[in-house]
């Protein structure tokens, strides 16, 4: 589950898009707090969640109304002792003729679509600092980048100023692991606020001006919320996607299914098979874009404090006031956690680099570089047998054992960055596609594989980069080889 033990406050979660967020965060593991004036209407959804299985409540919030912030925040640390995620989803819609030369209605929509997610940021981003990190997903609108004709200009401004405040609080709250995005939808089904949208006649205009020729589904909009509230979008922050590319997608001819698992393949014969929820789907040419997941070490206190002390990368997370001026350790002993150790040592008081053997694994350089480091200090022949403390549930220390002597011992740190490589995600396509010893997909030329109509891109097959820049220009030759092939079949 990609928010397993997450706790999300979702603003406006009882009708449309936040109600779509919020039944999809549960899916996905997170304990979901529903922040709505209608009570009833939330209580629906909170019981639609419980039904299937996960875990809500609801919370009475007014976003204008800063006491109302402040309690509903307070209600949420104390029931769930933490906040790891914000969606600040509710607003108004400011459709309707009657509005357009209204103060009122620019005082409202200012109150509620701008000042609500200012309100909501400040109540929460103090106790994400306290949890080590969070993530913030404001939503705006296409109407905060360009002027419309049919909406109140407050609106516009309203949206706008959601745009920009998300990234002045992106860039100011990043050195504390908290990260802040803004998505912008197209046009979506009204809101319960939303007045008239004018004659058909101009509602027909606005809907040959969309390249689909149809509103977005709240749905859509979910998902993407979920993805940068997920720790996939970890290196994402001050960023506005707009919803409008999935439909740009779409008005080529994509069709996507999200939610949807392979379970099998069959690439044995001239069309290429795969078992996709059950259902058989034929294809001529398929791109594995699988990705790559961090290596764990598998203990239970491991799991236990992940995103609470122990992490995986140092680069993302080692600049967090958690673990400024404190002793650290890293486990591994390739380049990647000689470049993890040394990396910590701009904040660290100290750094233990623990490895399994009497010697790194790294290149030369690397290995010198980080051996005559006077804060890194290694520890050999050695492994994590624990992580302390589940108990204060935070990173106090480690079990280190000697496995030439059996001696254990502690290290007191405040910090577990473990490096010890990545598993990709490939397991489905052992003994069909060519792959190294680690389970990384070869591309024989290009990003072709040696399976005709089959291409690769991502991590699954780099265990060099891993940076989504080089993921994208993969993706995209990997569609740009998989078009040639498809036209030399035609020939």
């Amino acid at each position: 589950m990609r928010l397993k033990g997450k706790v999300a406050i979702i603003t406006g979660g009882a009708h449309g898009m936040g109600a779509e967020e919020a039944r999809l965060f549960a899916r996905e593991g997170a304990k979901v707090v529903i922040a709505d004036i209608r009570e009833e209407d939330s209580r629906k959804v909170e019981a639609e969640i419980a039904e299937a299985g996960g875990e809500a409540m609801v919370v009475m919030l007014d976003v204008s109304q800063e006491d109302q912030w402040e309690r509903a925040v307070a209600e949420v640390v104390a029931k769930f002792g933490k906040l790891d995620i914000l969606v600040n989803n509710a607003g108004i819609g400011g459709s309707g003729e009657t509005d357009f030369r209204s103060t009122e209605s620019w005082d409202r929509l200012m109150d509620i679509n701008a000042k609500g997610v200012f309100l909501g940021m400040k109540h929460a981003i103090p106790k994400m600092e306290k949890a080590g990190g969070g993530s913030i997903i404001n939503i705006s609108s296409i109407s905060g980048m360009v002027g419309q004709s049919y909406v109140h200009p407050g609106y516009n401004a309203s949206k706008g100023a959601v745009r920009l405040v998300t990234k002045a609080a992106a860039v100011q709250h990043a050195k504390n692991g908290i990260r802040v995005n803004s998505v912008h939808p197209g046009s979506m089904p009204p809101m319960l606020t939303s007045g008239p949208r004018g004659d058909g006649g101009s509602q027909e205009a606005r809907m040959a001006a969309i390249p689909m020729g149809r509103e977005g589904r709240p749905i859509e909009v979910a998902y993407a919320v979920l993805f940068m509230a997920s720790d996939e979008a970890s290196y994402i922050t001050g960023t506005e996607l707009m919803v409008e590319m999935q439909q740009q997608a779409e008005r080529f001819g994509a069709r996507i299914h999200f939610g949807s698992a392979v379970d099998a393949i069959d690439f044995s014969g001239s069309l290429l098979k795969l078992t996709v929820d059950g259902n058989e789907v034929e294809t001529q040419t398929v791109v594995i874009a699988s990705g790559a997941g961090h290596r764990h070490l598998g203990l239970e206190s491991e799991a236990a404090l992940e995103k609470k002390g122990v992490t995986y990368c140092a680069t993302c997370d080692g600049a967090l006031p958690m673990f400024r001026d404190q002793l650290l350790v890293v486990v591994g002993g390739g380049d990647s956690a000689c470049e993890e150790a040394t990396y910590l040592t701009r904040f660290a008081s100290k750094v233990y680099l623990v490895h399994r053997r009497d010697e790194l694994r790294a290149s030369k350089i690397m290995a010198e570089r980080t051996l005559t480091h006077k804060k890194i200090e290694p520890v050999w022949n050695s492994e994590v047998t624990e992580v302390l403390d589940v108990g204060q549930d935070k990173v106090t220390g480690v079990k280190v054992r000697n496995n030439q002597t059996g001696d254990e011992s502690t290290i007191d740190c405040a910090g577990l960055f473990i490096a010890i490589g990545h598993v990709p995600n490939t397991q489905l396509f052992r003994g069909v596609i060519d792959m190294d010893d680690a389970g990384y997909i070869l591309p024989k030329r290009g990003q072709e594989t040696n399976v005709g109509g089959v291409f690769v891109a991502g991590d699954c097959s780099d265990h060099v980069y891993r940076q989504a820049v080089t993921a994208a220009g993969q993706g995209c030759a990997a569609a740009i080889d998989a078009e040639r092939y498809l036209a030399s079949l035609d020939q």
